[in-house]
Formats: structure tokens, C-alpha cells, sequence
């Protein structure tokens, strides 16, 4: 049995990347990003957690809030302990993104998100 685990989204960062270095001294940089769903009932919005390794997050860590970006990866879950209640998040682990100019976001069709 084969499985795939590949995700692709394209949104605006929140807030401006975050990078920081693993103990080793690999960098890794963070963000957060939206993308949006039309729906008969408006759009609707969720938020993405990215996390990027390596000589990739150095160059993610010039990224700025408001920026469109498409990020390709794979969806990873990890738990860890807040207040002694065990929590679950899901979070892209990004192997490519590319910063995209705003006004290519002006030629994507109708229904698309921006």
C-alpha cells in the first residue's frame, strides 16, 4: 500500500517569519499563514502553521507579514505538554515556497483565493 502526504497551499503571512535555531545549530523559521475558501456563505479563512528546516529557512526568514507565498510540503502533527494538558497541532512542514508578486494574485480566476 502507497500513502501521500503532500500539501499546497498559496496565503498571506500573518505576521513576519520567526527564525531560530535548533541546539545543532540548524535554522529554523516559522509563520503563519491564511488562505481562503469561497463558500456559498462567504469566504471562509483558516490558518496554517509552517515550519521550514535547513539553508530553505534561512531564506524564508526574510518573509514579511502581508506577503503571498505558495508553500509546498508535507502535513506533520506533533504533541507536546501546556499546563499538564497534553495538545495536538498540525503543521506544514514546507520543502519549497515561493514569494509571489502581488500582481499575480490580480490574474487568478474568480473564487480563487487572494
Amino acid at each position: 500500500m502507497s500513502y501521500i502526504n503532500q500539501i499546497t497551499l498559496q496565503g498571506n503571512l500573518g505576521k513576519d517569519a520567526e527564525t531560530k535555531h535548533t541546539p545543532d545549530g540548524t535554522p529554523v523559521t516559522t509563520f503563519s499563514m491564511a488562505t481562503e475558501t469561497a463558500t456559498r456563505k462567504g469566504p471562509h479563512v483558516d490558518w496554517h502553521d509552517i515550519v521550514i528546516f535547513g539553508e530553505l529557512a534561512e531564506e524564508a526568514g526574510s518573509l514579511r507579514k502581508g506577503d503571498n507565498v505558495r508553500v509546498e510540503g508535507t502535513l506533520r502533527s506533533r504533541t507536546y505538554e501546556k499546563d499538564g494538558a497534553n495538545r495536538k497541532v498540525w503543521e506544514v512542514r514546507a520543502s519549497a515556497f515561493e514569494k509571489l508578486e502581488r500582481s499575480a494574485r490580480k490574474a487568478e480566476p474568480e473564487g480563487v483565493p487572494a
